[in-house]
């Protein structure tokens, strides 16, 4: 997926430039620019609703059966459909696309908006916590749509009421708030740190290290082999990435640059790992040459751990990537049901024919699984320490992360320095137990 963090933070930046613009926020200046301004702003809303089509697998239909509950328990879903019920602007003028090379700052978003299909296909393949980190992503750049609309249709010159309608439609814009107010809150808590690697992969390939320089590429393309061309992987394979990732976060836990808190997430990062070698569990899947010509490579370039206070361990932040990739290649695995485990280690029926059996999808508390979620969760709360403490050379797609990153710092305060706007008053009932459309009732008696 080259690419989704460069479109990501133009597309960021760009909104936020219009959230910030003043007087008129989003205001179209001269009238001739309208029919671009709103055939952008289609391109914008529909790219993200597409986006968050993608990661949520979702289809045409899957707002069929969204109920009120839902937004808590799977704003997601209820953002996806909301988007898709924003009213088209531009569908009274025909096919404009000035978009594509127009000087406005909508034109601009626009355009890094369209640049994001590029990546559309492999966004569906992403494991869970790069799919989580481009959602939190969507959430803010949907977060940011009610208020440029309402934004666009108060600059919007006299003549243009079908677009100012579209535009301020009550009922789904506010549904667009509340959804994407609610994923953006249960999303907070997620690691800061971006999965540089995971959403901008290094082009996977063998590699031959010809020394310890040559490791943070190796590792790149480790995490890139497991992410993105990985669907089901072997146990040995799985044991040998794991042995090998141990051997380095010995190492990086024995260097007296690393500091002390980040060693103890170090190692509950190796007794995960630990489970992974010694629990009993094998799988169905034929071994990859890739990523055991990429393992031995990498081992052989590991230094030992000794505790000489050696600093130059460039390679170190690259180890929170490749644990992080490795968990999401076992769970595909175990999702697909490849994973076979003693049966003493499912349950304790009566019927001994079968020895080993599937891993069942819900067994989190396999120490397979458990391990390796553990291992996880703590590579990637000590990953900022480690680019601190170890940062050398940054990569093309880390460095890419961080600038969006930033972006998306920028977008989130410009959107908490937004309030909604009044509500509309002018169609208001006369009274609460009226509704529009119904027909005139009785008024209510208080009493006797």
């Amino acid at each position: 997926m080259a690419g989704y963090y460069e479109a990501f933070t133009g597309l960021s930046r760009s909104l936020t430039v219009l959230l910030t613009a003043e007087p008129a926020r989003g205001g179209v200046s001269p009238a001739a620019q309208v029919p671009e301004v709103l055939a952008a702003r289609d391109v914008v809303t529909s790219e993200v609703a597409a986006l968050i089509r993608r990661l949520l697998d979702a289809g045409p239909a899957s707002d069929q059966d969204l109920r009120l509950g839902h937004l808590v328990t799977d704003p997601g879903h209820v953002l996806h459909a909301a988007l898709y019920d924003l009213p088209r602007c531009s569908a009274g003028f025909a096919d404009d696309r000035r978009w594509l090379t127009g000087a406005t700052d909508w034109s601009r978003a626009a355009r890094a908006a369209a640049t994001l299909e590029h990546d559309h296909e492999r966004l569906a393949a992403l494991p869970g916590p790069a799919a989580w980190a481009v959602l939190r992503d969507a959430a803010d750049l949907a977060a940011a749509l009610p208020y440029l609309d309402a934004d666009l249709a108060a600059g919007l010159p006299a003549g243009h009421d079908p677009a100012r309608a579209a535009l301020t439609a009550p009922g789904p814009h506010a549904l667009v708030r509340v959804a994407a107010g609610e994923l953006r809150e249960q999303l907070r808590d997620l690691p800061a740190g971006r999965p540089g690697e995971l959403l901008d992969p290094t082009p996977p390939g063998p590699i031959v290290l010809g020394s310890p320089a040559d490791l943070p590429e190796g590792m790149r393309r480790l995490a890139a082999v497991l992410t993105a061309h990985v669907d089901q992987v072997a146990a040995v394979d799985v044991r040998a990435v794991a042995r090998g990732l141990a051997a380095g976060v010995e190492t990086v836990r024995g260097d007296p640059v690393t500091p002390t808190p980040a060693r103890a997430a170090l190692g509950r990062v190796l007794a995960g790992l630990r489970d992974v070698q010694t629990a009993p569990w094998d799988t169905m899947t034929r071994p990859d040459w890739r990523l055991q010509a990429l393992t031995t490579e990498a081992y052989r370039q590991l230094p030992r751990p000794t505790g000489s206070g050696d600093a130059s361990l460039l390679w170190a932040p690259e180890l929170p990537r490749v644990v992080c990739a490795l968990a999401g290649a076992v769970e595909r695995t175990a999702t697909a049901g490849r994973i076979a485990v003693p049966r003493d280690h499912v349950d304790a029926g009566r019927h001994r024919a079968l020895l080993w059996v599937p891993l069942p999808a819900d067994a989190k508390d396999h120490p397979l699984l458990a391990g390796l979620r553990s291992a996880r969760s703590a590579a990637m709360g000590v990953q900022e320490t480690l680019n601190t403490a170890h940062g050398g050379e940054v990569s093309p797609a880390r460095r890419a992360a961080l600038a969006a990153g930033r972006a998306a710092a920028d977008l989130r305060a410009a959107l908490a320095e937004r309030r909604p706007g009044p509500p509309p008053t002018n169609d208001r009932p006369t009274h609460p137990a009226r509704r529009q459309g119904w027909a005139e009732q009785q008024r209510p008696h208080l009493g006797r």
